[in-house]
């Protein structure tokens, strides 16, 4: 993760990076790169010449030591062999030591001074076999090239010169360290080119960048200088043809703009009718399901006050008639307790009529026991398993609500027993802080949306519009041989409005109950 991490971070400074520092970024990591090549290519050549070299130096004065210290061996003179090996080691300056050994192995002469290194003896030989022989040293003064030439093939003795490599490390170094010079002076120089070509070619380019500020600005009237015919020149010149298209079609847009800005004060005015339209359609429909609602508490006291007591007095009546006749008249007592059963079985539908125009449960005791109600008295005797479900706390909700959700749950369940043909129906109250959701659902044949929906159409606008009025939604969903839902939720207001309500809803009722 680190080496991605640093990646990720030269990537975005690079990005980040002027051109003018890209270029010279680049040049001089070009011309540094070349130099630093060029300086390890020599180095790597004259460091193989120069070992070359010294090899073959090294023969040259060994075997020159071998041929000059043949007679010397001969002649025993020993003091001519340590001045040999004492003029030999001052006039080369790579050779570190120099010593002849006899046949028998003893040291005949050298330059070490007082102490022969004895294990110097064993790491170089040459024979019979091989008249020269060289072998590579490690020492603590670095590498030494000791090189063995066999005196008369080896019959006098073997004379051994070592080739030091300071001195070419030395010449070495000294000609890399020249070479990086060289290199740094290149550099320097590529980079101050680089710099008078960024300066040629960013030039055109920040002129750009301010004039394209100045239209971010919304300035259109400023041109970018063409300087040349090259790309750049070629890029100034498509910039501002497009400022210029940009100017035209920003006029345009203002004069397009100024036409709308016409319009929408046309649209607001008429936006503000249409809203007061629908105000007073929103008070009207209000009014027409009070009234409404009124008419069905003064239908169903009428019915209650007048129909219902005339016909309790005509079944009282008619039994006491059938009680008055003789037992001979037998027909006719029939007849007479065929009309007293008649007269019951009217005054009960009677008394379901008042129940369905304005169920007293829902003033007295509230929603839930007069859904529950009405989902017993018609789904039961339909063959419809009814579930009525209550989430959250129960709480008396503002008469308009109750009464626009009893009557939703109505229209549903008279439309689950005469259309849906189904054997279960849920009707489920979710009490929540804000707001009051219902929902009622059958297992029966659903229908389609593009299919005819039997007279229910004018059932769902009517629980569309009781829905609406309170600001609620209500969304149907269906589908053949799976059901109907109807999913309702209607907003609640708080104390203040909840009150305002109420006294809204008896002043409408009491001039409702005035109006001639």
């Amino acid at each position: 993760m680190r080496p991605f991490r640093l990646w990720s971070r030269f990537r975005c400074w690079t990005l980040s990076a002027p051109v003018r520092l890209k270029i010279m970024g680049i040049a001089l990591g070009v011309i540094f790169l070349l130099g630093l090549a060029m300086t390890l290519q020599v180095r790597a050549t004259l460091t193989g010449r120069m070992l070359e070299e010294l090899e073959q130096r090294g023969v040259a004065v060994t075997r020159d030591v071998a041929g000059r210290a043949a007679d010397l061996i001969l002649t025993d003179n020993l003091f001519a062999l340590q001045e040999l090996v004492r003029t030999t080691m001052e006039n080369n300056e790579d050779a570190r030591y120099v010593f002849i050994v006899g046949r028998d192995g003893r040291i005949l002469a050298h330059t070490f001074g007082e102490h022969f290194p004895p294990d110097l003896l064993v790491v170089n030989a040459a024979g019979p076999p091989a008249r020269s022989r060289v072998e590579l040293l490690e020492t603590e003064e670095g590498l030494i090239h000791d090189l063995a030439v066999s005196i008369l093939d080896g019959k006098a003795g073997v004379a051994r010169v070592g080739m030091s490599e300071r001195r070419l490390g030395e010449v070495v170094q000294g000609t890399t360290w020249l070479l990086l010079l060289v290199t740094v002076v290149v550099s320097l120089v590529g980079v101050a080119g680089a710099y008078l070509l960024t300066l040629v070619l960013t030039r055109p380019i920040l002129q750009l960048v301010e004039v394209t500020r100045a239209v971010g600005r919304g300035d259109f009237s400023q041109q970018a200088p063409v300087w040349a015919t090259d790309e750049i020149g070629r890029l100034s010149a498509a910039f501002n043809a497009m400022t210029e298209a940009l100017a035209r079609s920003r006029q345009e847009i203002e004069a397009y703009n100024r036409q709308l800005v016409r319009r929408n004060e046309e649209l607001s005015v008429l936006y503000e009718e249409v809203q007061r339209k629908e105000e007073l359609l929103r008070q009207l429909l209000e009014k027409l399901i009070l009234a409404q609602e009124e008419e069905r508490k003064r239908v169903a006291r009428e019915l209650h006050d007048e129909v219902g007591q005339s016909l309790t007095a005509v079944i009282m009546g008619l039994g006491t008639a059938e009680e008055g006749l003789p037992a001979e008249l037998l027909p006719m007592r029939t007849q007479l307790a065929r009309l007293q059963d008649l007269a019951a079985k009217t005054l009960e539908g009677i008394r379901r009529l008042m129940v369905d125009l304005r169920p007293t449960l829902l003033d007295d005791l509230g929603l839930i026991p007069a859904i529950q109600w009405y989902a017993e008295t018609h789904l039961a005797p339909a063959g419809v398993a009814p579930t009525v479900e209550v989430v959250g706390p129960r709480r008396r909700l503002p008469p308009l609500v109750e009464t626009a959700l009893f009557r939703v749950a109505q229209e549903g369940i008279t439309n689950i027993v005469k259309h849906a043909a189904a054997s279960r129906a849920t009707v489920r109250l979710e009490f929540r802080p804000a707001s009051i959701a219902a929902a009622i659902e059958d297992d029966g044949t659903g229908f389609t949306r593009q299919e005819p929906r039997d007279g229910r159409g004018l059932g769902l606008m009517g629980m569309q519009e009781r829905v609406t009025l309170l600001g609620g939604t209500l969304r149907l969903s269906s589908d053949q041989g799976r059901g109907t839902r109807i999913a309702i939720e209607i907003p609640l207001p708080d104390q203040g409005e909840e009150a305002l309500a109420s006294s809204h809803l008896r002043t409408n009722s009491h001039s409702l109950r005035h109006t001639p």
